[in-house]
């Protein structure tokens, strides 16, 4: 089901960035989930990107526990 709804929107992964946020959402075939992530940030730095690639991968991993 969560497909069904994610996929009318994007195609399984998009991510994001304006100015003060940042944004992950992927769909996760193994869990049949989605997972969105937004961050607040402060500049466009690639810091900040790898900061909240790192935190959205620790989510997923911890989820799949």
């Amino acid at each position: 089901m969560s497909r069904n709804i994610y996929s009318s929107i994007y195609k399984f992964e998009h991510t994001g960035l304006i100015p003060r946020y940042q944004t992950i959402a992927k769909y996760h075939e193994d869990l049949d989930i989605v997972v969105i992530q937004y961050t607040k940030t402060v500049n466009f730095d690639a810091y900040n990107w790898n900061l909240s690639e790192i935190m959205y991968n620790r989510i997923m991993k911890n989820r799949r526990k």
